[in-house]
This record gives C-alpha cells, structure tokens and sequence, in this order.
C-alpha cells in the first residue's frame, strides 16, 4: 500500500469514527487536519473490504435510528 493510500485510509478511519459516535454537529475533521508523526509507526491491517463492510454497517445503523447507547 502506498503512502498516499495509507494516508487516505487513515482519514476514512477517523471520519467513520466520528459518524460512528454520532458526533455530527461537531468539527469533523479535514484531511488537512490530520497530522502524521510517523506512518511507519502504523500497522495497516485495515483492507480496503473492511474498510466498505464498516462503512456498510454504519449505513444501516444509521437508516435504522442509529447506535444503540
């Protein structure tokens, strides 16, 4: 995986957090906000399948009325 994939996976990871914990009136981040100490220092075990079976099951949670709390 190249750096700029690494790169973009990482943001679609933050982002999906963000929706995830429903905090969508608040400052979702740009990419440019994301600062890389080191991408070295990542394990990228995220495949881009799980990466669409999350964005997957979001979807639907959110179709559904949301997270459970």
């Amino acid at each position: 995986m190249s750096e700029d994939e690494k790169r973009a996976l990482f943001y679609k990871t933050v982002t999906l957090s963000w929706f995830h914990h429903e905090w969508l009136t608040a400052h979702i981040p740009q990419q440019e906000d994301i600062h890389f100490q080191d991408l070295k220092t990542y394990q990228w075990v995220l495949t881009e399948n799980k990466m669409n079976k999350m964005e997957e099951t979001l979807l639907m949670q959110s179709h559904h009325g949301g997270c459970s709390k």
